[in-house]
């Protein structure tokens, strides 16, 4: 059961304490309360970026030649695959179900990571490819993390994916 008690700073209005986290936002209200649809969304976010990383080294893996690089695609993948499954464990607390990119958007990044490797299947090829791809998921971990900078909110989630993207970029930047 949740305990009741006054809001902080709503002139005594009642609101629930967060079982889970066992906190207060600062005004008295959870978090989840507030923002409901867009956890979500974040959520979302999150996932879709390490599920669209996995597809990309599951690609890109058995192309390579080079060990050194398929050994860093594979470090990658595991960080995918970690942040993926910490999400779907969130999702199921919450009782959301994560929606997974279609068969169509799989099978179109395939097919354009086979044609753009046609003739060239070298390492830095292969890097260009996956910091094409983490560029793209920069950039939407960075719409997210500044609409929760707006909305003067935090999540651990949108920071640990943001910050294994910047680290996956630089390191793919050495095969280039």
């Amino acid at each position: 059961m949740k305990d009741e008690k006054n809001c902080c700073q709503n002139s005594g209005a009642k609101t629930v304490v967060c079982e889970r986290e066992n906190k207060e936002c600062g005004c008295g209200e959870r978090e989840r309360e507030r923002y409901p649809e867009r956890d979500y969304e974040e959520m979302q976010e999150i996932y879709h970026n390490a599920l669209a990383g996995m597809d990309s080294v599951e690609i890109l893996r058995p192309i390579s030649k080079d060990r050194s690089f398929r050994s860093l695609l594979l470090k990658q993948y595991k960080e995918y695959s970690r942040i993926a499954t910490e999400m779907e464990k969130e999702a199921k607390a919450r009782g959301a179900e994560l929606k997974k990119p279609s068969f169509m958007a799989k099978a179109m990044m395939y097919m354009s990571t086979k044609v753009s490797t046609l003739k060239d299947k070298s390492s830095s090829r292969l890097a260009e490819i996956m910091i094409q791809g983490i560029d793209m998921g920069i950039i939407s971990v960075t719409k997210v993390a500044n609409r929760l900078e707006a909305e003067n909110r935090t999540n651990e989630y949108v920071q640990k994916m943001a910050d294994i993207l910047a680290a996956n970029l630089e390191e793919t930047k050495a095969f280039l």
